[in-house]
């Protein structure tokens, strides 16, 4: 009898903490982004290419690429939702909805696949959208690429990666979206061939991890050749300049917001040189224990080499102004996985001396304190889609103002393209 109670209480515990760590994301996005659920607006890329291309050219339409790579994801939700005859008025719910699904996902995999603790899970959890970031990278299928590059770490480190069955074809279908929506299979191509040296000696044994590394990096070899046809992977004009400061203040103040808030911005240039210099000489550090393999599991690793491809990816892509990158300026979704990929860094290599419960939760804390105190609430423009989107189909021509401010969706019905 006892010990059919004890099993109880812990299968209530294990729903308890998985069910409080969305309850307190679905809350938190509301806060950030109260539009989203309220006076759903296209932003940006999902206006003017996924949702218009969609409506013109249908189903082919997954094949066209943006900058050079392709958004599988977005361009597949769109094209469904107009298959199977969505009201065009509810298309904004469909990109609020459909970025939500693909992160209630995110949550099943962190807590179903992740090797850790579930007080380290639930702040892992918890932190895919408590970082004390704008909420631009959230509740869009423009930046849906972010929360996507999070998916083949947890692939390709899970202890059943190499025997579980009832989750290959799920890892296939995750793997086939996250590699040909956005870059992230080509940035992260050297840590899945790190990975696949590692676990080599698996490969003999279990035909599916084959399978589920060439799903990875087949889409990478194909998104760089796309990416090199397109051309410059410059983002920023200018002149590159090796001592230009700007490269200093990014590395610094996308670590530092997280934890000082807006103090980061009033820190001196020498103590920021300092501070790089410290995280350059820790780097080296932990990548040597790394490569000479000390006892880091393998999700720890994944995060920590992600993180730092991903910064190196930003700083070469804007090598030519490194100083746009600044909060101040707009570069903050570029924030997003280096401070997520650190946090998550953090919560799976803390000792149980030291107290990793009571760290957690201060650090969960803060970043609630910041989100409300500094970063506050973020609201699109309402533009009034609904009354936009009944003229769409009646028109010859519309242009449809969208966000952010200046953008605007253009729509063509005539058979014949205007003169």
């Amino acid at each position: 009898m006892k010990l059919a109670t004890s099993h109880i209480l812990k299968s209530e515990s294990s729903k308890i903490l998985p069910l409080l760590s969305i309850s307190l994301i679905l809350l938190t996005l509301f806060y950030k982004r109260p539009d989203a659920f309220i006076y759903p607006q296209f932003y940006a890329e999902e206006g003017i290419y996924f949702f218009s291309d969609a409506y013109h050219q249908g189903i082919s339409s997954i094949f066209n690429t943006c900058s050079g790579y392709f958004h599988l994801y977005p361009r597949l939700i769109f094209c469904t939702a107009l298959a199977i005859k969505t009201p065009i008025p509810y298309m904004p719910y469909v990109c609020t909805y459909s970025w939500l699904l693909l992160l209630l996902l995110l949550q099943l995999y962190i807590w179903k696949r992740v090797s850790l603790p579930r007080n380290r899970l639930f702040f892992i959890s918890l932190c895919t959208v408590l970082v004390p970031l704008q909420a631009e990278v959230l509740m869009n299928l423009t930046n849906v690429q972010w929360i996507m590059a999070l998916f083949p770490l947890i692939v390709f480190t899970c202890d059943d990666a190499q025997k579980n069955k009832n989750w290959f074809w799920m890892d296939v279908i995750v793997l086939l979206l996250c590699g040909f929506t956005g870059p992230n299979m080509v940035i992260l191509s050297p840590l899945i061939l790190f990975l696949a040296f590692k676990n080599k000696s698996h490969f003999r044994k279990n035909y599916r991890l084959v399978i589920l590394y060439a799903l990875a990096l087949i889409p990478a070899v194909i998104s760089t050749v796309s990416l090199l046809q397109h051309g410059n992977i410059s983002r920023a004009e200018g002149e590159f300049n090796l001592m230009n400061p700007g490269f200093i203040d990014y590395i610094y103040v996308q670590y530092a917001l997280l934890f000082l808030g807006k103090f980061a911005f009033d820190t001196p240039f020498v103590v920021k040189c300092l501070a790089v210099l410290l995280m350059i000489v820790y780097t080296v550090y932990v990548i040597q224990k790394i490569f000479k393999n000390y006892n880091l599991n393998q999700f720890a690793i994944a995060c920590f080499l992600a993180g730092l491809l991903y910064l190196i990816t930003t700083l070469i892509s804007y090598r030519n102004n490194p100083s746009i990158l600044h909060p101040h300026y707009g570069g903050t979704r570029n924030f997003y996985l280096p401070a997520v990929l650190i946090i998550w860094y953090i919560a799976s290599v803390l000792k149980e001396r030291q107290s990793p419960t009571l760290v957690l939760a201060l650090l969960s804390l803060l970043f609630a304190m910041e989100n409300v105190r500094a970063i506050g609430r973020e609201r699109l423009i309402d533009y009034e889609w609904p009354i936009y989107s009944k003229k769409i189909t009646v028109s010859d021509t519309l242009s449809v103002p969208i966000n952010p401010d200046g953008w605007h969706l253009f729509i063509n019905n005539r058979k014949t393209s205007p003169k």
